[in-house]
C-alpha cells in the first residue's frame, strides 16, 4: 500500500462532498475547497475517482451525487468506508469497515 500517493479519510471525502450542491459550485467554494485541500486534482476529477471506487454511482444534472443504493447523496451522507488510496482514477485501495479492501479489477 506504500505505492499510492494519496491517502485520504472518509472524513476528509466527505468533507469535499460537502461542497457538492450547486450553491457552492457554481459560487467558486468548491474549486477553493478542491485547491487547498486537495492539490493538483479537480472536484470532477475526484467525483470520477470515487465513482471507479464504487462510493458513488452518478452525479445529477443539479450537482446532487447518487450513491449506487439510490440514495441522494449532498455530502452530508456516504458510504461508511475507512479511507481511500490512490494515484488515479485507474490505481486505488478502498478500506472498509470490516478491514476488507477493494481495489479495481486487473
Amino acid at each position: 500500500m506504500d505505492t499510492f500517493a494519496e491517502d485520504r479519510s472518509f472524513d476528509e471525502v466527505q468533507s469535499l462532498l460537502h461542497y457538492a450542491h450547486f450553491i457552492p459550485r457554481t459560487r467558486g467554494f468548491t474549486t477553493q475547497h478542491v485547491d487547498t485541500h486537495w492539490p493538483g486534482h479537480t472536484f470532477n476529477g475526484l467525483v470520477e475517482l470515487f465513482t471507479s471506487a464504487g462510493l458513488l454511482t452518478l452525479v445529477s444534472p443539479l450537482g446532487a451525487l447518487i450513491h449506487e443504493s439510490g440514495g441522494v447523496q449532498e455530502g452530508n451522507d456516504l458510504t461508511n468506508f475507512r479511507r481511500i488510496l490512490f494515484n488515479d482514477m485507474i490505481e486505488w485501495a478502498v478500506e472498509w469497515p470490516d478491514g476488507s479492501w477493494t481495489k479495481p479489477p486487473l
